[in-house]
């Protein structure tokens, strides 16, 4: 690194340069952090802006990123935890992926207390005790249960999205809570046996501040074999019910964070499309998986 170059462009200028070159292919941060000590200081809060963990095991739908993104294993992160200053962690990480199986590897509460201000946060295995280490506000929430803190909490307060995966049938029980989240205008289900219409339109009807609710199916068209099951109409006249498919997990969830290009998104411009007219309101179904060519 060379500590005494001298920047030809004003400071302002140059900083915003090497800011876009970081954010254009964040994978690179590490070599722009050798070009000068100031610039050192400008970039490496966006390299770990986001932060995907890849376990030793992973199957390639978690563990594949996008061109250009950097991904993280377990002991590389902890090592900078320790190495590095906290202020580092708990002001620049915003976006977490914590993939299936990741505890086994790593000590999650440990990265979680070091990371205070994530926005949006994927994290399979989640449990009070866990959260009760952390002082988390996340916005995005994507996670295999719902944690069974009291909705006051403050892990609630900011939740605008939510994804609920490998939920059963009779899990829904459980979900009365779902309409005390304050803020919760966007929810989903992926996988599991959930396909109980009645319970679809309890939620819409419970939870007035939603605006997309999406059930995320195992591939495109599964939804078309339940049909025969459903009695009422109602939930496909719902236009904040979509039925899609999403099988690139990590890849989709990064473009949501950098172009704001997710399934959240696609089910947004479906319901739009329903809403002024140019789909038939009963079109709820998103049939191609876009995610897979991303």
């Amino acid at each position: 690194m060379d500590c005494s170059s001298t920047p030809l462009l004003p400071l302002d200028l140059e900083r915003q340069i090497f800011e876009i070159a970081a954010l254009s292919r964040p994978v690179g941060i590490p070599n722009l952090m050798l070009v000068a000590w100031r610039v050192k200081e400008w970039v490496e809060p966006l390299f770990y802006r986001t932060i995907a963990i890849r376990r030793s095991h992973a199957p390639p739908i978690l563990s594949e990123p996008l061109d250009g993104y950097p991904i993280f294993t377990a002991g590389t992160i902890l090592s900078a935890i320790r190495r590095d200053p906290p202020i580092l962690f708990h002001q620049s990480v915003h976006n977490l992926f914590l993939p299936d199986g990741v505890a086994d590897e790593m000590d999650v509460t440990a990265l979680l207390s070091a990371c205070i201000s994530v926005e949006n946060l994927w994290i399979a295995e989640i449990d009070d005790e866990m959260l009760s280490f952390a002082s988390l506000s996340p916005k995005q929430l994507y996670t295999n249960s719902l944690p069974a803190l009291a909705p006051a909490n403050p892990f609630f307060s900011q939740i605008t999205h939510l994804e609920l995966f490998a939920i059963q049938e009779e899990d829904t029980t459980n979900f009365s809570r779902l309409s005390l989240i304050p803020q919760l205008t966007h929810l989903s289900f992926n996988g599991g046996g959930l396909v109980a219409e009645f319970f679809f339109l309890r939620l819409l009807e419970t939870c007035k501040s939603l605006s997309v609710l999406v059930f995320l199916q195992g591939i495109p068209g599964d939804w078309a074999r339940h049909s025969e099951d459903i009695q009422t109409q109602d939930l496909l006249k719902d236009i904040r019910f979509v039925a899609m498919c999403c099988m690139s997990f990590l890849k989709d969830w990064q473009m949501g964070i950098h172009a704001g290009a997710d399934y959240w998104s696609r089910a947004e411009t479906l319901i739009a499309k329903r809403r002024s007219g140019e789909l038939p309101v009963l079109q709820f179904e998103i049939l191609e998986d876009e995610s897979q060519r991303l």
